[in-house]
């Protein structure tokens, strides 16, 4: 029987136990913190979106897709969801979007935390691994001042993202460091799926608006990105899922990003201004406030007004007709700049980490053999829309059926 170590009980953690119990390895899980798979909690919103229906690997930015066809291939959403199945859990669906049944994400994580038990699996929580030693047969797991001796060992430590700086582990004996000891690259660690922080003060005007539009992000590198949808106007910058879509692009630079913020993606530039300037004619001797009632979300009208530096009491005239209608017109392309995006604390993945070429077709590393790395560790992360959640599945279980069965 294998004996295997698993550092990390969230949910790509959790599937390499399951796999690997599949094929009757004996399974201990070593987990940090002193409950076990809490960053299920918050996925999708505390609804956990286990998956996507449609999932393909142009919607994971990676350094290799066709590994990630591959892996998704091997245990892709359909086989997700089979396996979920068959431990008793009941789905909805909105659109391609997979959902529990009860979408309360506690569900997925009693189930999966009570089919561990029903397995024999040994979950230690609270349980810091400080050392792994790659011994002659197998490996060795320094933790609490002993040492215990694994067959294989995965590592699905998971990332940064969610957790707040105080309840992290030091960097020192995270899961980058227990992987960088064992001869592994570490690429720099992101937030992404975040909001994104802006330069401009005017934003501010508008903390607090929902509204339906597109943002898209201009690297100096000649990389971009965009997306629709309701974006959030707060008191930093945007947020919301078009945004938390384009974040990986700012968090990957190195400098400021271009951003360009429409408000009207349904309708033509020239579209709006027509409209705008019919409306100007017919307000005539009217104040602005008046003049932009029925066309502008309000928390956008007061960011109108402090982009343009104009007052809501100015009369409409001859002379301004023209100028305003050119201004309503340009919110299809308000110029942002980032200064970055949020912090790992307000992240729900990260980008950066162990690089897909060091490990191959079944999650082993190409540098230790025998150790397998799964989930959020690997620098790969996907758009919102079950995508990290299939990711920690399918790799989970790739690794989880590698290590179980490979000698």
């Amino acid at each position: 029987m294998t004996n295997i170590a698993i550092i990390g009980c969230g949910a790509s953690g959790m599937m390499a136990a399951l796999a690997a119990t599949d094929n009757n390895a004996k399974v201990t899980i070593f987990e940090y913190r002193d409950e076990a798979a809490l960053k299920i909690l918050s996925t999708g919103n505390g609804r956990c979106n286990i998956s996507n229906r449609k999932i393909e690997e142009d919607a994971y930015y990676c350094d290799d897709r066709a590994l990630v066809k591959s892996f998704l291939k091997k245990f892709s959403p359909d086989d997700t969801l089979a396996y979920f199945e068959k431990l008793g859990l009941m789905f909805d669906y909105k659109e391609d979007l997979v959902y529990p049944a009860s979408f309360q994400a506690s569900t997925v994580r009693s189930l999966l935390l009570n089919e561990l038990k029903r397995r024999n699996v040994t979950v230690r929580t609270g349980h810091i691994v400080d050392k792994i030693t790659a011994a002659r047969n197998g490996f060795i797991i320094s933790s609490e001042k002993r040492q215990e001796v694994f067959d294989k060992v995965i590592l699905a430590c998971g990332s940064y993202a969610g957790i707040k700086k105080n309840k992290r582990l030091p960097g020192d004996i995270d899961g980058y460091s227990l992987a960088y000891h064992l001869g592994h690259t570490i690429k720099p660690v992101k937030p992404s799926l975040c909001g994104i922080n802006c330069v401009e003060d005017y934003i501010k005007s508008a903390a607090g608006t929902r509204i339906f539009g597109k943002i898209s992000a201009f690297r100096s590198d000649g990389v971009k990105a965009s997306d629709s949808g309701e974006i959030q106007i707060t008191d930093y910058g945007i947020s919301g899922i078009p945004v938390f879509n384009i974040s990986h692009i700012v968090s990957a630079a190195d400098s400021t990003v271009n951003l360009v913020l429409d408000l009207y993606p349904d309708k033509k530039e020239a579209e709006i201004k027509d409209f705008a300037l019919k409306r100007a004619k017919n307000y005539i001797g009217r104040t602005v406030n008046e003049y932009c009632l029925g066309m502008l979300n309000s928390g956008i009208y007061d960011m109108f007004l402090a982009i343009f530096k104009i007052s809501g009491e100015t009369k409409i005239n001859e002379d301004n007709i023209e100028i305003l209608a050119e201004r309503i017109s340009s919110l299809k392309n308000i110029s942002l700049s980032s200064k970055g995006s949020r912090s790992f604390e307000n992240a729900q993945c990260c980008l950066g980490g162990i690089p897909l070429d060091e490990i191959d077709e079944n999650c082993m590393s190409r540098k230790n053999k025998g150790l397998y790395i799964c989930g959020e560790m690997l620098d790969i992360d996907g758009i919102c829309g079950g995508y990290n959640l299939q990711w920690a599945w399918t790799s989970g279980h790739i690794a989880g059926i590698g290590a179980s069965i490979n000698a």
